[in-house]
């Protein structure tokens, strides 16, 4: 299982990359070192029936905040949301941002 803890969005206020890193949810503890992923990577993940959750940032630590689901758009592109409850209508878009590309690095 994966969680999200950050986000860079695009000009179109799309998330693009994500960092997350892998958690061991029997010891509640993080797996190896975070890294940052394109937008497809989740999407391939979620398909193929993984676990993708969000943390956010708390006064101590984190908190664990919605899972993930893949959509797709009207245009046929999938993307990746959060799938809100009642009680947690957190989105990608509130958590922490991660700068943008700069040009010599936007061929990640």
């Amino acid at each position: 299982m994966f969680m999200i803890q950050a986000v860079r969005v695009d000009a179109r206020d799309r998330v693009d990359a994500v960092q997350w890193q892998a958690a061991d949810t029997a010891t509640n503890q993080w797996v190896g070192a975070p890294s940052v992923v394109r937008i497809i990577e989740v999407v391939d993940r979620l398909t193929r029936g993984d676990k993708v959750g969000t943390v956010f940032p708390a006064l101590v630590g984190t908190v664990q905040g919605p899972w993930t689901k893949v959509v797709v758009d009207g245009n046929g592109k999938e993307w990746v949301e959060t799938d809100t409850t009642p009680d947690d209508r957190r989105t990608l878009l509130d958590l922490p941002r991660m700068p943008p590309l700069t040009k010599a690095h936007d061929e990640e």
